[in-house]
């Protein structure tokens, strides 16, 4: 979030409101395909169709305790097939993709020692006060309350390094991973059969 962000949001308001039905939309009908058509549980299905940072929904799933297997093939899936076809179509109608992940932190410029250290201290009270109060996902959402806030307020402008944004990923990829030992080819093929449908149903 940032001052920016939240005047773009303030001068489309429609366009904002649309897509938030689209999302409540699309969320209901993946989530109902996942439950009624592969017979998952309600709190998995419901990880497994949320748009939006793949981090962020495994982290969430491990701390639920929710089916980390079942939800890291359709998260992944649909990760690849965006990342795949959004180029395709950009490149099919003549137009090109610039930047990536990289570009972003670059261009950000590099963080002074004193608002990173700001974001890390308010971040880390408020995901310990949050998670005191037994609200859902106390530590994450906490942190990130706390963050909307420092950077949606204009009081910084702060991005983590690069290299402990990768590391975090990894290491919540290697968690993810290990949920996979000993999964057998049959397991995997009807989660993937799963990613392909609950994909279809929210392009629809």
């Amino acid at each position: 979030a940032s001052t920016e962000t939240l005047r773009g949001l303030a001068a489309f308001p429609l366009s904002v409101a649309v897509l938030a039905v689209s999302v409540l939309c699309m969320i209901t009908a993946t989530s109902s395909y996942l439950r009624f058509v592969h017979g998952w549980d309600p709190l998995s299905a419901l990880f497994g169709a949320s748009p939006g940072a793949l981090a962020q929904v495994m982290a969430l799933s491990a701390e639920y305790k929710a089916d980390l297997r079942a939800i890291a093939i359709v998260q992944t899936m649909r990760v690849v097939a965006l990342t795949i076809g959004i180029p395709t179509g950009l490149s099919f109608f003549g137009l090109t993709a610039e930047g990536g992940l990289m570009a972003r932190f670059v261009a950000a410029g590099p963080a002074s020692i004193g608002e990173l250290t700001i974001l890390v201290v308010v971040c880390t009270a408020s995901a310990l006060a949050v998670y005191r109060l037994r609200l859902p996902g106390g530590l994450m959402f906490g942190a990130m309350m706390a963050s909307a806030l420092l950077h949606g307020g204009g009081f910084i402008n702060a991005f983590l390094p690069w290299w402990v944004v990768y590391a975090a990923v990894i290491g919540i990829g290697a968690v993810t991973g290990s949920r996979f030992a000993n999964t057998d080819p049959l397991t995997l093929l009807r989660f993937l059969g799963a990613a392909l449908g609950s994909f279809a149903v929210g392009m629809t």
